[in-house]
């Protein structure tokens, strides 16, 4: 229950957020990202997390276990 840690603040105020990988570490393990938008600001949310998968994607070689 750790990851409720990170969490909490935006589930109290109620912004928006969303989680995507960005990354992967040396061990090929996934790294995740966080975006957090301002109050229903739900649709920006989601416009920032699909252009950061539409570029991330154009470069990124994923290994076989990764998080998509």
């Amino acid at each position: 229950m750790s990851w409720v840690y990170y969490t909490y603040p935006f589930n109290l105020t109620g912004q928006p957020a969303a989680s995507t990988c960005a990354e992967f570490g040396v061990d090929d393990m996934p790294i995740g990202m966080q975006i957090v938008g301002r109050l229903q600001g739900e649709v920006d949310v989601v416009r920032t997390a699909a252009a950061f998968k539409r570029v991330d994607q154009q470069w990124r070689v994923r290994p076989p276990n990764s998080c998509e």
